[in-house]
């Protein structure tokens, strides 16, 4: 700990004193200790030990007792649940040979004791080994050098003969073939090879044919295949090592001369060329084995103090780079040497086999040692808690919400980018205790929360970070604050529990699909929960454990949730007595859950931790916290530790720093908070590996940085890109530099430089499931480039994801990558324009909130009539549709990705109608009032007809509501009166016909025709002066009407017409103006009425005599004295 620090924890802890407050432990380099690790089930020796890109440590052949007899048998070391597994066998039993990592992932076996020249290649994938082309000299105990180039060194050794030899020879993995490759100037074995960064190798020490021990030293140009001398060992050495340091001098160590075990050690500057000595270190030892650690020190393990001696010892030491000096370490479990020591991504050593009197079985992981903690803080434009802190795409976070210091609920939003805070689209409404969720694609889904004076709320929002922008999302079923939301391997956000307004707890459960905005309602919770914990485990099934639930018992037994199936089901119990709530559930890396503080309801604090096993369904107690904590942070690193911080305890606010190692199963060191104590808080894993620690209502949110290591020309790892986002058949592919630096050293006796293999790590952003992904093996990697094959991660759960390299035990800054899935539905879908009987019809449509990860690269318009789909390439809002037949559509509209396209959005069914024709005709025309005519309306349309029609006579209504069968409709009619008329057909419309009217037709209606007959009851020939009847019959009239009785076309009188149709009429004016007899012409005519036609009778001829005549002529006859009447 540097002095400043020092200081700061000394201050705090009289603070604490002083409060009378329990004082957590000041920060100490390291309190663990080097834990066994699961032992191999073959002892050996002699073996060699390869991290593979998988993350895992394939150990392979090696001595198995003391008669000298190897093995074939492989064994494969999985650091994250500390578990050996087997492997297939090697092809041929051999120890003392040469192990190398090829850059396609795959693993060369060289030599040997007992395998001669043959060599062979395991691939990890499938656990098989191959033959490779043959060595051209025997050999074992050589040195393997794998190149920039991907070809391996073979490097000295052991010959057929039992004698050093000088040969060298490469491998061309693409040819599958050795050559000769040179010579060393002396032939050497327990040498040490060590590519430098200019490409060439150093070669130190050993022995020669004689078994003399060499203090000379030379360079190989693998370019050349030349070697040449460089300066010497300031004394001939050994079964030393050599370990290529980060500032690129190589360190000499220890080893043997002709007599002694040594305690030297000098630095190789490839610079000069010069060997010069530095600090002994503490123990004399011999094949211990070196490793350079992310710090830039070199530790050594193990190995045998004496010459001659055979009984190894359990310390260790390193060599401290920054004052070339060395440093006792921690004890091993068990004294062992010539054992292989591999350092892990997690930057811990795993030390396997080695012999102690016999060959060992046990191995041992040496403990990250790691630097103090270095916080910095950033201000806070508005200290708030009871928020959310979410990690966006591009590497920053988004602080939601919360209450200030003065409880009052806010809508700030903030943004830290790494270094500063700044201001972001404030919320629409103030919110706190909701919940934020991170999507596949990168929005941040916020669901319920309080608002408007505390009331529990339904809504839900999401917010997209690249917009900066907030958008309604559909409400849930039930309003709920202090609930708990996690993104199901489905990409839908499961919802549980939680306390509604008046503080009850909730058994209520949704799942919102982002797909299709909506929430549908999901199996209950066996009981009501609130302060539980909710956990998406690696097999996709919940857990949900702990809370409180008034009236319903202590809950110390799970509850698992399937989505699959919908149902609850519960898991073992958990030694809790009286329950937990408002602890941490930190998903580890092994697939476990680690249950940390939190408080029996109505009890203080608790230091307890369990872990849960999912497969077993069982439970182990852990270790106690270093301090007691409630609503504490618990965030998994990417080594695979927990930090756990803040919280608050029965004497306020706690300040202790913890770090939990669940495979030592101890919480390591603790250290303080650099200013006040935050209490509840919020913690974000950022991309480069600090800790965000914000969410609190101190000023400053605080970064912490766990390690502090110089990386040096060993690290990290910088991923400049990465495929976007992933479905499957996908590869991912990264790029960048520093995976593989060509700064490898050589695997001889043991490995003792950096593997300088990248390791691949996944972790979802959301639950932080992890798993390693190994290298493709057609693709391969290199210092630049690595990629997964399609099928490695075919099936995953659909999220976000880190994708992060370990190289050298140390990781570089992860970048954002996702399983993606298909988008959501287009949004906002209405009718443009168009229509009617246009042919035309356009919709537009907004672009779904949720993009599903992958960017929307078209939208579809599906028309199932014509079983068709249209498409316009994104961004695009609109679809316009012309040419359309007349009828009824059904379309749905689809958003596309590279995954495929969305649900469909219904856009509904519309119609593009008919304008059909319409032709009135009449049964007669013209036609004699009274007679009964048919009116004919004849329709033509190109789509099925149907409807009413009405007729019209003079604008008037006819016949209303004819029916339309087979294209037409009638109307029949004797109601129309005498006269011309205009008639026209309305049809009203109907299915997919519009209104149309005809054409007006003029129907002529004619009067009824008439006859009129006229008659007299007297003579025709008359005495003028005597009132003269007359009688007219009209025939075939209505009732009405008169008629004028005319006497040589003159209306003598009129009469009106009986109901028989009779009228009479006395004409007395019958007389004759000339002396002697006149013929006067008498008609009948009849006037007509409304309906009836005027008619005349035919001509009445009558002789009027004059009175004289009638007396003085004797010819006249007799005239009647008088007539009937008319």
């Amino acid at each position: 700990m540097n002095r400043i620090a020092s200081a700061l924890a000394a201050c705090l802890l009289g603070i604490f004193a002083v409060l009378g407050l329990a004082a957590p432990l000041p920060a100490t380099a390291q309190t663990a200790g080097v834990k066994p690790a699961a032992p191999m089930s073959t002892p050996r020796r002699g073996h060699t030990a390869t991290l593979l890109t998988s993350g895992q440590v394939w150990v392979a052949g090696g001595v198995i007792n003391g008669s000298l007899s190897t093995t074939a048998a492989t064994q494969r070391y999985d650091f994250v649940s500390n578990a050996w597994q087997s492997a297939g066998d090697l092809r041929m039993q051999r120890a003392l040979h040469t192990a190398t990592l090829l850059l396609s992932g795959k693993v060369l076996v060289a030599g040997g004791l007992n395998a001669g020249t043959s060599a062979e290649i395991g691939d990890p994938d499938t656990g098989l080994w191959s033959p490779a082309a043959s060595l051209n000299v025997s050999r074992y105990s050589q040195v393997a050098i794998r190149l920039a180039s991907g070809q391996v060194l073979a490097i000295g050794g052991i010959g057929s003969n039992g004698q050093p030899t000088s040969s060298i020879e490469r491998y061309d993995p693409v040819m599958n073939r050795w050559i000769l490759a040179g010579s060393l100037r002396s032939a050497r074995a327990d040498h040490t090879a060590t590519l430098l960064a200019n490409g060439k190798v150093l070669i130190t020490g050993g022995r020669d044919t004689s078994t003399n021990m060499l203090a000379t030293a030379e360079l190989y140009d693998p370019a050349t295949a030349l070697s040449t001398s460089t300066g010497s060992l300031h004394g001939a050495r050994s079964r030393h090592s050599a370990t290529l340091l980060q500032s690129g001098l190589v360190l000499i160590s220890q080893g043997v001369d002709s007599s002694n075990a040594l305690t030297s050690a000098e630095l190789y500057d490839p610079a000069t060329g010069v060997f010069s000595t530095v600090s002994p270190a503490l123990t004399p030892r011999r094949d211990g084995s070196a490793t350079l650690l992310p710090s830039g020190d070199m530790l050594m393990t193990g190995g045998i103090a004496t010459f001659g001696g055979m009984t190894p010892i359990v310390s260790s030491e390193s060599f401290q780079t920054a004052g070339s000096s060395w440093a006792g370490a921690l004890p091993l479990t068990v004294g062992r040497d010539n054992h292989p020591a591999t350092l892990l991504p997690n930057a811990e050593v795993l030390l396997t086999g080695g012999v102690n009197a016999a060959p060992l079985a046990s191995a041992d992981l040496f403990p990250e040692l790691w630097n103090d903690a270095q916080f910095v803080g950033a201000a806070r434009a508005v200290p708030r808690t009871q928020n959310t802190a979410s990690l966006l795409p591009d590497g920053s976070v988004i602080e939601i919400g919360g209450r200030d210091s003065a409880n009052l609920l806010r809508d700030t939003v903030t943004r830290y980018d790494g270094t500063n805070w700044s201001a972001a689209a404030a919320l629409p409404v103030p919110r706190a205790e909701h919940t934020a969720t991170v999507l596949a694609d990168g929005k941040v889904f916020l669901a319920g929360g309080v608002i408007h004076a505390g009331a529990a709320n339904t809504d839900a929002l999401l917010y997209d970070g690249a917009a900066d922008s907030w958008r309604p999302r559909a409400a849930m079923h039930v309003a709920r604050r202090l609930h708990r939301a996690v993104l199901l391997n489905s990409g839908k956000v499961l919802v549980a529990g939680g306390m509604d307004t008046a503080g009850n707890a909730l058994a209520d459960v949704e799942i919102y699909d982002p797909l299709v905005d909506t929430w549908t309602v999901a199996a209950s919770l066996p009981v009501p929960l609130g302060g539980h914990s909710m956990t998406v485990l690696a097999s996709g099934r919940v857990l949900v454990f702990g809370g409180a639930s008034p009236g319903n018992g202590v809950q110390r037994r799970p509850q698992i949730y399937d989505p699959a199936t919908d149902t609850w089901s519960r898991g073992s119990e958990a030694n809790y007595p009286d329950g937990i709530a408002d602890h941490a559930a930190t998903l580890l890396a092994d697939g476990s859950v680690l249950i940390s503080g939190g408080a029996p309801p109505g009890q203080p604090a608790t230091a307890a931790t369990r872990l849960y096993f999912p497969a077993s369904d069982s439970w182990q107690d852990g270790p106690d916290l270093r301090a007691a904590r409630t609503s504490h942070s618990a965030t998994l690193l990417p080594g695979g530790k927990v930090l756990i911080a803040g919280g608050v305890a029965a004497s306020g606010a706690v300040a202790a720093i913890e770090r939990y190692d669940p495979l030592g199963r101890i919480s390591e060191t603790s250290f303080l908070w650099p200013a006040t104590a935050p209490g509840r808080h919020v913690a974000v894993l950022l991309n480069d590996g600090r800790v965000l620690l914000t969410g609190s209502l101190q000023p400053d949110s605080q970064t912490l940085r766990y390690d502090r290591h110089d990386y040096g020309v060993f690290g990290p790892a910088a991923i400049a890109t990465a495929t976007p986002y992933l479905y499957d058949g996908v590869e991912l592919n990264l790029a960048g530099s520093g995976f593989a630096p060509v700064l490898d050293a050589g695997l001889g006796r043991n490995r003792n430089s950096p593997s300088n293999v990248p390791v691949l790590q996944l972790m979802r952003v959301d639950n932080g499931l992890t798993r390693y992904v190994p290298v493709d093996p057609a693709a391969g990697f290199s210092d630049t480039s690595y990629a997964v094959a399609a099928t490695a991660l075919d099936g995953s759960a659909n999220g976000p994801l880190r994708a992060r390299l370990f190289v050298n035990g140390r990781f570089g800054s992860a970048v954002w990558t996702t399983r993606a899935t298909v988008p959501g539905a287009p949004e906002s879908i209405a009718a443009a324009g168009g229509g009617g009987t246009s042919g035309t019809m356009a919709f537009t449509f907004a672009a779904p909130g949720y993009s599903g990860g992958a960017p929307i690269t078209s939208y579809a318009l599906e028309i199932v009539e014509l079983d068709s789909v249209f498409s316009c390439t994104a961004p695009c809002s609109q679809f316009t549709l012309t040419g359309l037949s007349p009828g009824l559509y059904t379309a749905y509209l689809y958003a596309r990705n590279a995954v495929g396209p969305s649900p469909a959005a219904p856009v509904g069914s519309f119609a593009v109608l008919a304008q059909p024709t319409i032709t009135l005709s009449s049964s007669a025309n013209p036609v004699t009032v009274g007679t009964t005519i048919v009116l004919t309306a004849q329709l033509a349309s190109p789509v099925p007809l149907s409807g009413l029609v009405d007729f019209r006579a003079d604008g008037e209504v006819l016949c209303s509501g004819a029916s339309v069968v087979n294209a037409a409709a009638s109307c029949t009619t004797a109601s129309l009166a005498p006269g011309t008329h205009g008639l026209t057909a309305y049809y009203v419309g109907g299915g997919l016909n519009v209104a149309v009217e005809s054409a007006e037709l003029t129907q002529v209606v004619q009067r009824r025709a008439t006859t009129t007959s006229l008659s007299t009851a007297c003579s025709v020939r008359f005495v003028e002066g005597q009132p003269y009847p007359v009688s007219a019959q009209v025939g075939g009239q209505d009732a009405g009407g008169g008629v004028a009785f005319t006497v040589d076309d003159a209306e003598s009188c009129s009469s009106t017409l009986d109901a028989a149709g009779h009228a009479g009429c006395w004409l007395s004016n019958l007389s004759s103006p000339t002396p002697g007899p006149r013929t006067v012409v008498i008609k009948a005519i009849f006037s007509g009425n409304a309906t009836s036609a005027p008619s005349e009778s035919e001509a009445l001829q009558v002789t009027v005599l004059d009175s004289a005549d009638v007396i003085f002529r004797s010819d006249v006859e007799p005239v009647a004295a008088g007539c009937p009447g008319p």
